[in-house]
C-alpha cells in the first residue's frame, strides 16, 4: 500500500511539473493585430525582459465586448496564467472591442513598478502606439519600458 501511495504521489508531482512547463504564451494575439513577423519581434522583446530580469512579461489582445471590467479580467488572467516569473509577473491586455487597455502586475511587481508611477508611465508609453494603431511598436515599447524601470 505504501508503494502504491508513493507511485501516485510521484505521478501527481510529474503531472504538476508538466503542467507548469506548458505555461501560457507571453504573447496571445486573439484580436489578430500583428503579422507573423511582428509576433516574432514582440515575443523576442518580452522574452528579453524575462531573461534579463526574471519577470514574466505578457501581452494579450482580445476583441470581446462582454468584458465589462478589463482591470478585473486582467488581474484574473494574470493570477491564473502568469505566475512563473522568478521576480514577478505583469500583463498588458488590450481589448479592441472597447478600445481599452490595462496593465496588471502581481504583488511582487507592484513593489518594483508601482501603480502610482511605474504602471502609469508604462501606460503613457504604450498608449502612443495603440492610439496610432502601431501595435508592434506599442508592445515592444511596453517590454522595453518595463526593462528600463526594472534596471533601476
Amino acid at each position: 500500500m505504501k508503494k502504491l501511495f508513493q507511485l501516485v504521489l510521484m505521478l501527481c508531482s510529474l503531472f504538476i511539473m508538466t503542467a507548469s512547463a506548458f505555461a501560457a504564451e507571453s504573447l496571445i494575439d486573439s484580436a489578430n493585430l500583428l503579422s507573423a513577423q511582428d509576433k516574432v519581434t514582440v515575443r523576442n522583446a518580452l522574452r528579453q525582459v524575462e531573461i534579463d530580469y526574471g519577470v514574466r512579461t505578457a501581452v494579450i489582445t482580445v476583441r470581446d465586448s462582454k468584458i465589462t471590467d478589463l482591470g478585473k479580467y486582467a488581474n484574473t488572467v494574470l493570477d491564473r496564467n502568469y505566475t512563473n516569473g522568478r521576480n514577478g509577473n505583469m500583463l498588458l491586455i488590450v481589448n479592441m472591442a472597447t478600445k481599452k487597455w490595462y496593465i496588471s502586475t502581481d504583488k511582487n511587481m507592484s513593489q518594483k513598478i508601482t501603480p502610482e508611477y511605474g504602471v502609469k508611465q508604462l501606460g503613457n508609453n504604450v498608449a502612443i502606439g495603440l492610439k496610432n494603431a502601431k501595435y508592434k511598436d506599442a508592445f515592444v515599447t511596453y517590454a522595453r519600458s518595463a526593462a528600463d524601470q526594472l534596471a533601476y
